[in-house]
């Protein structure tokens, strides 16, 4: 399976959440790489501290991450989004990074219409008003997309994991990564509803 995670602006987590990803399918034995196409580079570098694999052209993977420039014009943007099963649009409750998601993912399906896109919401305080009004703010923005069930909390523990591995994560954090690759997991296993949605066409991947 290839997961494309992008975003338009910088800033919302985006290198963060491919690694979390990446690391969760690794505890479950997976083969998995990242393709760190993001000029900042922090997947490249964070792997090397850590030791995970970066993707080779040689190698066969379960799964390849592809952490992307926050730019959508970028050719490498354009291009991950052609290889991927599941595309992640990443952003945070705040407004303004919320405006940008539905760009984004207006781009991602316009880009590859077959895969699956989703919403995944980062740094989510636990109990805050914004949290509990999303759906809502989905609906006034007209994004064209659901967002994941499970989100990523505003924890410090995740800025951690870039140097110090899935070992620094406390088990809340764990579980909270864990199920939210479950869940990117039964997307691509689930059957087609309607081939003329491509936000409801869950062909297996």
């Amino acid at each position: 399976m290839n997961i494309c995670v992008i975003a338009r602006k910088g800033g919302v987590g985006k290198s963060t959440a491919s690694l979390l990803i990446a690391e969760a399918l690794r505890q479950t034995g997976k083969r998995v790489a990242i393709h760190d196409w993001d000029d900042q580079g922090t997947s490249s570098r964070s792997s090397k501290i850590a030791g995970r694999e970066l993707a080779e052209t040689n190698k066969q993977y379960d799964f390849i991450l592809y952490d992307t420039p926050p730019n959508l014009a970028h050719l490498s943007t354009t291009t991950a989004l052609r290889h991927a099963n599941v595309v992640l649009v990443m952003t945070t409750p705040n407004a303004a990074d919320l405006w940008e998601a539905k760009d984004a993912a207006d781009f991602a399906i316009q880009a590859n219409p077959k895969a699956i896109t989703r919403v995944l919401i980062n740094k989510v305080k636990k109990g805050t008003l914004v949290a509990r009004t999303l759906e809502e703010a989905f609906k006034v923005l007209q994004i064209p997309i659901p967002a994941l069930t499970n989100q990523l909390q505003d924890r410090q523990v995740f800025a951690h994991f870039l140097t110090g591995g899935w070992a620094c994560l406390d088990v809340p954090a764990q579980l909270q990564v864990a199920n939210l690759v479950s869940e990117i997991l039964t997307l691509g296993y689930q059957p087609t509803i309607s081939p003329k949605n491509q936000n409801q066409e869950y062909a297996e991947v």
